[in-house]
């Protein structure tokens, strides 16, 4: 049978499996049995759903903490598809069950998927449909088949061709397609089979979101609308279209190459252009190539052009000062010339090898080094929270906090009064105190986070304790699911410290965890539920290891293990111990390696170091 704990994380105290005469229940905290009914078999409680499984004969069902059965009617086997929601398995069929309200769904179904965006695809009579959360099929159509919903609509097909169908059960065209894909930006690239005298010949447009078409043209190729914007191909010729459906160029384009989602480098004949939407910006013959500076900018003999969604265009001649810089917001003027735009703060400029960083927000440029050796386009800006920022590149890291005192000397010389300059450092000022309260803000998070995780320690150790406590009384061990077992450390995992301490380790399930990646050494796991297979163990680090009472299975040989300092006792499967000898002959042990108490080397004399690969 499936073991119904794989899936969630299992209900901590005080609910726990009892058995009585070869039947199974659950006790409270109080040791009273929860439910009049016992069972052959039951499975632990699921902590989110706070439901247990539990088996009479071939037919299982679920209670809840009550005791109560969630259905009357048994079944082979559930699955959890949505959050309340489960299909139950009866005769190859499946029937609906919310576990919440006990409703029950009056259909039954030959198959059925997991919900999504609230929706789950059911099978009938070789047919599909969509069941909301209260079991109403959404449409009066069933389908050969159906795609999950995505971003509200699901793909559909009768058979022959293909559609989209809303949430609301409707299909958005009321023509079907050969082909169709997904709505991206509000419209959908659907495919039809031209027939002629010669071939079969695709063609293509594109459906809005109440199924109408586009274009009245269909074109040989079509690509995804960006920015109001789609690239279409005809006779190996490429132009625009709008969301109007109609043709952006005058001129079809022997190529495009884009740089964006908004622009593009286009050509006809020998002659080239850049485009922004339906713009073209700036042209030039062929003989003329562009170089690409960054993500950012292309040159064009002596001008630098701008390709950035945000900052549309940009554009001037060699030997002006000034740059500007414009989009729909502002006008930038730069006396350096711009190579890179970060985001809405930086700038990168370069005035002839030098190499500087525009805040647009301070109004402030600060030298942050020569252009050689950089690569534009692995740059990237780091804001440390102390308030340090850095240009990170390939080659190293350079500090580019804003400098007020730089700002004020550069401001002076350019001739600003004692009042322009009194008034930027009150500003600076005003942005240190704002800065400041922002840091203790942040102090005071990290300060209520670890408050957080000594509370959840705490929380652990009174859970851990506790179960101890019960146990001892009972003379039981019980284990229960742990799903923070382990941590991540760099390459590997680790149990987590709090779990290694006071005998915690053996109240836990460890029977399910791999562990080929997980740091063992040094721990107490005497008398836990642990495997320790050959392949869990190959190569591995076990010095300093208690496994008195864990199970070893009977396997030839753990070649390659380090269990220098590891206790072993009878309490291991004795058939493993008593071939001890061969079962380690490949792995690294020394006096400290015990049996019984007794060392490995007294057992079966010095280790082969010359046959031992871990060394």
């Amino acid at each position: 049978m499936d073991d119904y704990n794989n899936d969630y994380e299992v209900l901590d105290l005080p609910y726990k499996k009892i058995e009585k005469d070869g039947k199974w229940n659950f006790v409270d905290s109080s040791g009273n049995p929860i439910s009049s009914r016992w069972y052959d078999e039951v499975w632990d409680f699921d902590k989110n759903l706070r439901i247990a499984t539990v088996r009479n004969g071939d037919k299982i069902n679920v209670i809840d903490t009550n005791g109560h059965l969630i259905s009357d009617t048994w079944f082979d086997d559930y699955e959890m598809i949505d959050d309340d929601i489960m299909a139950i398995k009866i005769d190859e069929m499946y029937g609906l069950l919310n576990i919440k309200t006990r409703i029950t769904c009056g259909d039954i179904f030959e198959n059925v998927d997991k919900y999504s965006e609230g929706l789950a695809a059911v099978k009938k009579r070789r047919t599909y449909n969509f069941v909301d959360r209260d079991f109403n099929i959404i449409s009066k159509n069933w389908f050969r088949n159906v795609d999950g919903f995505k971003d509200g609509y699901s793909i559909v097909y009768n058979g022959l061709r293909f559609n989209l169908l809303n949430k609301h059960g409707e299909l958005v065209s009321e023509k079907w397609y050969d082909d169709i894909n997904r709505f991206v930006n509000g419209y959908a690239m659907v495919k039809v089979i031209k027939l002629n005298e010669r071939s079969t010949r695709p063609k293509y447009n594109y459906i809005d979101e109440n199924g109408n078409l586009v274009s009245n043209i269909w074109f040989d190729g079509t690509y995804n609308f960006h920015n109001g914007y789609a690239e279409v191909k005809e006779y190996d010729k490429y132009n625009y279209i709008d969301t109007k459906g109609e043709i952006v160029f005058p001129v079809w384009f022997e190529s495009v190459e884009p740089l964006n989602d908004r622009s593009a480098i286009v050509n006809v004949g020998n002659k080239y252009g850049l485009i922004s939407g339906k713009e073209i910006l700036y042209t030039w013959r062929k003989n003329t190539i562009p170089k690409r500076i960054s993500d950012n900018f292309i040159r064009i003999d002596d001008e630098s052009i701008c390709i950035t969604p945000d900052l549309k265009d940009y554009s001037v001649k060699k030997g002006f000062k000034s740059y500007i810089l414009k989009n729909k917001n502002d006008k930038i003027k730069l006396d350096e010339e711009p190579i890179m735009i970060f985001n809405d703060k930086f700038i990168l400029c370069k005035d002839e090898d030098e190499l500087m960083l525009y805040d647009r927000k301070e109004n402030y440029y600060k030298r942050i080094g020569t252009v050689d050796n950089i690569t534009f386009d692995d740059l990237f800006i780091y804001d440390y929270r102390n308030g340090k920022t850095f240009l990170v590149s390939p080659e190293d890291v350079r500090d580019i906090t804003y400098d007020i005192e730089s700002y004020i000397n550069k401001e002076r010389k350019k001739g600003a009064s004692k009042e322009a300059l009194l008034k930027i450092k009150e500003e600076h000022l005003r942005k240190e105190v704002e800065l400041e309260r922002i840091k203790e803000e942040q102090r005071k998070k990290e300060q209520d986070l670890d408050n957080e995780k000594k509370d959840e320690i705490k929380r652990i150790q009174e859970s851990m304790s506790r179960l101890k406590e019960i146990d001892k009384k009972r003379g039981t061990i019980t284990r229960i699911d742990v799903d923070d077992l382990l941590e991540n450390i760099e390459d590997h995992k680790e149990i987590k410290k709090i779990y290694s301490k006071n005998d915690f380790l053996r109240h836990i399930n460890l029977s399910y965890i791999p562990f080929n990646n997980v740091k063992l050494n040094g721990l107490d796991l005497s008398y836990t539920n642990i495997r320790l297979d050959p392949q869990v163990i190959y190569n591995k680090d076990l010095s300093g290891t208690n496994l008195e009472g864990v199970y070893i299975g009977p396997f030839d040989n753990y070649s390659d293990v380090d269990v220098r300092g590891c206790k072993f006792s009878d309490d291991n499967d004795p058939t493993t111990m008593d071939g001890f000898n061969t079962t380690f002959y490949l792995s690294l042990y020394d006096e400290t390696t015990t049996y019984n108490g007794i060392p490995f080397t007294v057992l079966y004399g010095e280790c082969n170091l010359n046959n031992s690969k871990t060394k």
